[in-house]
């Protein structure tokens, strides 16, 4: 698609109203209840079936969510009178979304992802020091030693948790050492509160402290750095919103962002990818005789079952059509990234399924870290199944568990029987 085609397919996917809509869909009634235990893909072919934006209530909290992949570059891409901002959300204006709302913390952060135009360029800006193409490539050799080091930890001789000994370490360790937390036990401490915030095992008290812990824990890295820098991604952004550039909040709120985005999203993307490779053994045999390189599955796992089921919003500052429905000013619209993405096709590595998909968000909003997050995948991905190229799952795929959050895509655990290669 060329940048033409995709301005054009944007502008007809939403418009200003008033144009024809669909009747008898509006927020008073909401079509869906949305269900953090049904699995996400299974949720969305219902909600595809009503239309491509559907008017649902997600825990209490009345939203439209784009259901295809069309709808979501629409709404994501934020051109007005939609927007990020939540002051133009209107209930939480008025006070009735509830505090203890899973995803209120992060849509309500001063971060770039719920901010506009010359002031999500300016976060966007200050953030992005450390992402640069030559420090990801520099980091190569790190994630690689990291990976191979947590498959030397493993013992072949008993069933493994894989998400627990693999997925899950090696995006924490990776992405808290790039911002100087190396400690074990602060690396536990984070990532413990981060996971309750994503966990829909967690109670909704228990994700509020959480997510206030953290910020707090962040505040006093960032008064820490700023009186003594260090060589790490936290100290490059104390600086470079230094001289007013950057409010203390704003620091705080970016750090926030980019460490659970950088770790839980990568977890549940690695995860994802390797349980669907393990249960379409055609698709991995034809991965292991090298005739899709790592980077290309890496792809089609976030386009099939990709990691973030509910973190993206947008505002209509202004009545507006969207996908063929009338949002009025002030309505929210949700995007689950990994629910959109998915066509119905099965899984399936032969190009070009995993081109274009919307797993790290598009345009000018394109997740920071996606560089980052793709070079750990595909180094995760090439080491696991150099070193257990018969890698199994332990217990039928029937038994394996869904986190149910509303947040992330992915499973409580992954237990595996470990084969090394001959």
């Amino acid at each position: 698609m060329t940048a033409h085609d995709e301005t054009a397919h944007d502008e007809t996917a939403q418009q200003e109203a008033p144009h024809e809509v669909r009747r008898g869909h509006s927020l008073a009634e909401p079509l869906h209840v949305l269900d953090r235990t049904t699995p996400t893909h299974e949720e969305h072919r219902l909600l595809k079936e009503i239309g491509p934006l559907v008017p649902v209530d997600a825990d209490g909290v009345r939203a439209w969510v784009a259901t295809t992949e069309e709808a979501a570059r629409a709404v994501l891409d934020v051109r007005p009178p939609l927007s990020k901002h939540p002051d133009e959300w209107a209930a939480l204006r008025r006070g009735e979304v509830p505090p203890d709302w899973t995803l209120l913390p992060m849509l309500t952060a001063h971060s770039m992802i719920t901010r506009d135009g010359a002031e999500h360029r300016r976060l966007r800006g200050i953030a992005a020091t450390g992402f640069t193409a030559k420090r990801v490539k520099a980091m190569r050799p790190r994630v690689t030693a990291i990976t191979r080091r947590l498959l030397d930890e493993l013992d072949p001789g008993s069933p493994v948790d894989l998400k627990e000994r693999f997925c899950q370490p090696l995006p924490v360790i990776v992405v808290f050492e790039l911002f100087g937390i190396t400690g074990r036990d602060e690396l536990a401490w984070f990532h413990e509160r981060y996971t309750a915030q994503v966990d829909g095992r967690s109670g909704e008290t228990a994700r509020v402290a959480a997510s206030a812990q953290v910020r707090e824990a962040l505040g006093e890295l960032v008064r820490r750095r700023r009186a003594d820098p260090a060589e790490d991604l936290t100290s490059a952004l104390v600086e470079a919103g230094a001289d007013g550039r950057c409010t203390d909040e704003e620091l705080v709120g970016t750090l926030d962002l980019l460490l659970l985005a950088g770790h839980e999203t990568t977890v549940h993307a690695l995860c994802n990818t390797v349980h669907a490779l393990l249960t379409h053994p055609v698709q991995l045999a034809a991965a292991l005789a090298g005739e899709h390189p790592w980077s290309h599955v890496a792809e089609v796992g976030l386009r099939w079952n990709g990691p973030v089921r509910g973190l993206r919003a947008r505002y209509a500052a202004r009545d507006v059509v969207v996908a063929g429905a009338l949002v009025r000013r002030g309505e929210p619209i949700l995007v689950s990234l990994a629910g959109a993405n998915r066509d119905g096709a099965p899984f399936d590595l032969s190009p070009p399924q995993g081109a274009g998909h919307i797993g790290f968000g598009v345009g000018a909003h394109l997740c920071l870290g996606a560089a980052l997050a793709r070079q750990e995948l595909e180094i995760a991905l090439g080491e696991l199944f150099g070193r257990f190229p018969r890698l199994r799952l332990a217990v039928p795929e029937a038994r394996l568990r869904l986190l149910g959050s509303t947040v992330v895509n992915g499973l409580e655990e992954l237990p595996v029987l470990l084969e090394p290669g001959a």
